[in-house]
């Protein structure tokens, strides 16, 4: 199932967002603007790591019936197309 365009959100608007917030002040003081600034930092990198991990154990061969179900041609990257019954 895919999520309407509208209700998508890039990681790139997300960081856009959280640092206009800190440039307004909306997170207060300095430490939790600080604070807030670290755990987007962590959690984009941490994003970027599951996929990139993700990437790399399906290239390798490994769960390869999860392969199967997500890219119907192997030459296929970046399209994931899960089909699922209900």
């Amino acid at each position: 199932m895919q999520l309407p365009p509208q209700s998508q959100l890039s990681e790139d608007a997300l960081v856009l967002w959280v640092g206009s917030n800190v440039f307004r002040g909306v997170y207060g003081a300095p430490i939790p603007s600080i604070a807030m600034l670290v755990y987007m930092f962590a959690l984009v990198v941490l994003s970027d790591m599951v996929t990139f991990w993700l990437g790399r154990v399906l290239r390798t061969g490994m769960f390869a019936p999860l392969q199967k179900r997500l890219f119907h041609n192997n030459n296929q990257v970046g399209v994931f197309m899960l089909h699922t019954t209900m």
